[in-house]
């Protein structure tokens, strides 16, 4: 189920998402315990309290991943851009060589 990565990754959440992550399990532990302790009755509040912060966990934790592929994947066409300029200028050079050396050779050509 969780991969090294995965794990990986829950190491380095910031900080607030891990006082998030505490405050679900705390509040989940305590409507656990509150449904122990008064049977077939669960209040209303605590477990819309409890799905709250454990939605924001979980949407915090996804836009962590998706603004990390964003910038990945930036820099990464950035790379490609640059290698593509890069590219485009030598073959700008090649094609004006090209042409000098065929207007030179045009020059040389005596008219009769």
């Amino acid at each position: 189920m969780l991969d090294q990565k995965d794990i990986t990754d829950l190491r380095d959440m910031p900080r607030i998402l891990w006082v998030v992550l505490v405050a679900a399990i705390g509040l989940f532990l305590f409507s656990v315990a509150m449904i122990v302790a008064m049977p077939w009755k669960l209040d209303q509040g605590m477990a819309t309290l409890v799905g709250a912060v454990v939605g924001f966990g979980i949407i915090a934790w996804q836009a962590k991943i998706g603004f990390s592929n964003l910038i990945k994947s930036q820099a990464n066409q950035s790379t490609l851009d640059r290698e593509a300029r890069e590219h485009q200028a030598l073959l700008d050079v090649q094609t004006q060589e090209r042409n000098d050396a065929a207007k030179s050779s045009f020059a040389r050509i005596p008219e009769g």
